[in-house]
This record gives C-alpha cells, sequence and structure tokens, in this order.
C-alpha cells in the first residue's frame, strides 16, 4: 500500500496532453506556406527580370502610330483632323449608301443558319478592307501634314516622337552597378 500523501508535499502537476493539430490546420498552414513562398518567388522574379534600365519605360511607350499623333502640337491636330474628316467624306458616304456596317455582315453571318464560313470569312474580309482605306486616309493626311512642314518644324517633330518612343534614347548607366 502506498503512504497517503500528505498536504505538505507538493503534488507534481500532471503534464497536459500534448494534441497534435487537426488534419485540416496542418494543410491549411502547408497551403499558406507556399502562397506565401509563390508571391515572395513573384516578387523577386519581377524584380530579377525588370532590373536593367529602360526595360520598364519599353513597357509603357505608346505603339508608333500613336507617338506620331501626339507629337504633333494641339493645333496641328486639329489640322489633321480636319483633313481627314474631308477625306473621310467620301468614304463614309460609300458605306451609307450601301447600308452596310461591318459588324452588321459579321453578326448577320455569325446568325446565319445553317452557318457559312465562307460567309463571315467574306464579311471579315469586307471588314479587314473598311479599316486599311481608314488606314489609309488616316496616313495620307499625316504625310500631307508633315510634307508641309519646314526642316526646322519636322526636325522638332522627329525629337518629339523620339521622345515618346524612346528611339535613340541611351539609359544612363552610371546610375547602375556594372553586371557580371
Amino acid at each position: 500500500m502506498t503512504p497517503p500523501e500528505s498536504p505538505s508535499q507538493p503534488r507534481p502537476e500532471p503534464r497536459p496532453e500534448r494534441r497534435r493539430a487537426p488534419r485540416w490546420m496542418r494543410v491549411m498552414l502547408g497551403v499558406s506556406l507556399a502562397l506565401n513562398l509563390a508571391v515572395v518567388g513573384l516578387f523577386a522574379g519581377m524584380m530579377l527580370r525588370h532590373d536593367r534600365p529602360g526595360r520598364m519605360e519599353a513597357m509603357h511607350r505608346p505603339p508608333v502610330g500613336v507617338a506620331l499623333y501626339r507629337a504633333l502640337s494641339k493645333d496641328e491636330r486639329q489640322t489633321l483632323r480636319e483633313s481627314l474628316r474631308r477625306k473621310a467624306a467620301g468614304q463614309r458616304s460609300a458605306d451609307a449608301a450601301s447600308g452596310d456596317t461591318g459588324a452588321a455582315s459579321v453578326v448577320a453571318a455569325l446568325r446565319a443558319r445553317p452557318f457559312d464560313r465562307d460567309r463571315l470569312a467574306a464579311a471579315l474580309a469586307d471588314e479587314s478592307s473598311r479599316r486599311q482605306r481608314w488606314q489609309d486616309l488616316m496616313q495620307a493626311a499625316w504625310l500631307e501634314q508633315v510634307t508641309a512642314m519646314d526642316d526646322a518644324a519636322r526636325a522638332e517633330f522627329a525629337d518629339r516622337v523620339e521622345r515618346l518612343t524612346g528611339h535613340g534614347h541611351r539609359p544612363d548607366r552610371s546610375r547602375t552597378a556594372p553586371r557580371d
């Protein structure tokens, strides 16, 4: 028999049972860790990819056609729009006379039963041709305007285009550490 414990002796505290975390909690911890590592990896990859001078700027440059338009002064852009309206008037009246817009013929071809692939291809080709005619009109109007510029004005225009497109821009490499 064991002697009864005396109240003066401290009784050892029973150790609490060590329970394992539930399975769902361990899975969530693993998923959370994986997501955190993915975010860190994406950030590190972005930093490594875009660490070269000029790389981010290149992503924000406008297309050449947009730069050619933006490089014009406000008055020059207004003149270009007016010239384009005059040139496009004949094109618009021809389109209006046919009573067809590109979208209407494409939609009609899409809804046709039975579906006719050749009809849709023809509608897309017509729309492409219409866009090309518009592009040609814009280019001709722009070219007339640039041709009317004197040498100094054209040189200033070229400088503005160069600034907008970044063409000819040489980044200052003295601010960056040399790459091995």
